[in-house]
């Protein structure tokens, strides 16, 4: 989604997920010492999720350990009430069976990505789909026809949509689920999902068609996302859910996650199924789709494909298998190389040098140092104020007057800080109004005086308070202070082993009182330091765009690699462990 949105739910997430990790350390904080089945389906789940953001954490290896180690092992039926490759006849004509195959899916998905053993694999869940899930259309006029059947079916082609498309990361073909795709395109279901008032079903059902490539001006498509728009509440900008505003609260949590879904259009990665194991899963689809003359075409093209490639060529089984062997490994190169937490996000926009190091574009390292300096050198109000004054050379204080109200300076550095500096705000009146709300100004504040102001009399502060910053960085790296006569210690030492035994007696320094010897470190010091210092640095090339007054001596070196930093425009090579 685009920003604010989508930062805040980044922020949120990342904020949830450290939680999680944080309170449960253990496989005992979570579930006591004897873990039911259901109490791992729980940890898979959540294992899932904390990976999905780039988080790692110890309890996968103990929850892995734990199963394999379980007497009796734990079965298929332990976790989902049925065991998917001998499920039964009566669980075909079961209604609760859509609900069950819609955990099921889940669960066998997302321990599947976590590479824990529930006792099923994730393929013999999907083949059941096609014969559990009903494409009988609704008849969207006759209020009996929205029932939890109808509900339950039309979530489990859903969810079928979800899976395969790695819950929205891959386009999806219409052509890989054919009767899906032309399901959800009929009008019908959408208009009994609005008629009563399902934001549920009305979000998914929109998510959906975006995975399959329908874009804005498809009269289904529009017609959903403008009952989302309109039925949004406005005191507190939640959706109202299937039960009523008396419901739990996932149930609001997932009225609100299907509606945004239904809203912003998707940034996919490529193309589904995304697992060698999901494409035998689409070749079944496929093959129950042609016997019923949906996708009748679909034999005829492979078999000319399969006369293309008989004459001395493998055969098209073999090449598929070669191709799915191929996107595995891709897929597993692309996992052991992604992003290794939410700040990665983020950083998108940063290239790889040919030296392996991250190249990190100026504008974000800039951002990174400011926000380090506003939380270790602006603790406190006092501090503020003693910065600002020596800032500007005389006594300033810590309040503001903008149109005629008053701002609290030090919020609103930090909160310009916190979002990058006003270079990351550029001239976005959302972005100030955004600082104005968070800072809770009085209405009469315009975001574009707040923003002049801040332009006038702060702006130039956060050069400064950077090189502060990286002063004090550097000082506390210094090496530490040698004793004096050390170096006297030192030089008897080497003459002592450069004797070569034939002499009566070694060089010994004569004895000097304590001045004089240290005296005597202090011009050894001067002389040995360029034995052990690294050779000096070529002088830095001034950067295009940076005045002239920024890069000349009079300013000292912290100085110039700020302002080098603030106007340089090209990128810097800089490991991204850095800057976390």
């Amino acid at each position: 989604a685009p920003d604010p949105v989508r930062r805040e739910a980044l922020q949120r997430v990342e904020y949830l997920s450290q939680l999680w990790k944080r309170r449960f350390r253990t496989l005992r904080d979570h579930a006591g010492d004897d873990p039911r089945a259901s109490e791992l389906v729980d940890v898979a789940t959540a294992l899932y999720a904390l990976e999905r953001v780039g988080l790692e954490h110890p309890l996968k290896q103990e929850a892995a350990q734990f199963i394999a180690r379980h007497s009796p092992p734990f079965r298929a039926m332990d976790f989902i009430g049925f065991s998917p490759s001998s499920p039964g006849e009566g669980f075909f004509s079961d209604p609760a069976s859509p609900s069950k195959l819609v955990m099921a899916m889940n669960l066998g998905y997302a321990a599947g990505q976590v590479g824990l053993d529930v006792g099923f694999k994730l393929s013999d869940v999907m083949r059941l789909c096609t014969r559990v899930r009903r494409l009988v259309v609704p008849d969207a006029t006759d209020p009996g026809s929205y029932t939890q059947r109808w509900i339950d079916n039309i979530t489990l082609i859903f969810n079928v949509v979800h899976i395969f498309s790695n819950y929205g990361e891959l386009a999806l073909r219409p052509s890989l689920l054919p009767d899906e795709y032309k399901y959800l395109r009929n009008r019908a279901n959408l208009d009994l999902a609005v008629r009563q008032q399902d934001v549920h079903i009305v979000g998914e059902l929109c998510h959906c068609l975006r995975v399959f490539g329908v874009e804005s001006g498809d009269p289904v498509l529009d017609a959903g996302v403008q009952f989302i728009v309109k039925h949004q509440v406005p005191e507190d900008g939640s959706w109202p859910t299937r039960g009523g505003s008396g419901n739990d609260d996932y149930t609001r949590y997932h009225a609100a996650m299907c509606a945004t879904m239904a809203l912003y259009d998707p940034v996919f990665r490529g193309f589904g199924p995304g697992t060698a194991e999901l494409h035998g899963v689409a070749s079944t689809w496929l093959g129950s789709g042609a016997k019923r003359g949906v996708t009748g075409k679909v034999e005829g093209v492979l078999k000319v494909v399969e006369l293309a490639y008989t004459d001395g060529s493998p055969p098209v089984g073999e090449l598929q298998q070669s191709a799915e062997a191929r996107l595995e490994a891709l897929l597993q190169w692309k996992q052991s190389v992604d992003v290794r937490s939410l700040d990665d996000y983020e950083r998108k926009s940063g290239r790889v040098s040919n030296t392996g190091v991250r190249r990190v574009p100026a504008a974000k390292v800039r951002a990174t140092k400011l926000k380090s300096a506003t939380s270790k050198l602006l603790a406190d109000k006092e501090d503020f104020e003693r910065i600002l004054s020596t800032h500007r050379g005389r006594p300033v204080e810590a309040e503001g007057e903008i149109d005629g109200g008053s701002v609290d300076l030090l919020g609103l550095f930090r909160r310009v800080a916190s979002a990058g500096g006003a270079r990351a705000l550029k001239d976005s009146d959302a972005e100030w109004e955004r600082v104005s709300r968070m800072l809770r100004l009085r209405e009469g504040i315009s975001p574009r005086s707040l923003r002049e102001y801040y332009k006038a009399q702060l702006e130039s502060l956060e050069a400064y308070i950077i090189s502060e910053y990286n002063k004090t960085t550097r000082a506390s790296k210094a090496p530490p202070v040698r004793r004096a006569g050390q170096n006297a210690k030192k030089k008897m030492s080497r003459s002592l082993s450069d004797s070569d035994g034939n002499s009566d007696e070694a060089s010994v320094p004569s004895s000097k009182d304590e001045g004089d010897e240290e005296q005597e470190w202090n011009s050894e010091e001067e002389t040995e330091a360029p034995e052990r210092r690294a050779p000096p640095k070529s002088p830095r090339k001034q950067p295009a765009g940076v005045p002239a007054a920024a890069a000349s001596p009079a300013m000292d070196a912290e100085e110039q690699d700020t302002a080098a930093s603030v106007n340089d425009a090209d990128t810097h090579d800089i490991d991204i462990d850095d800057l976390i």
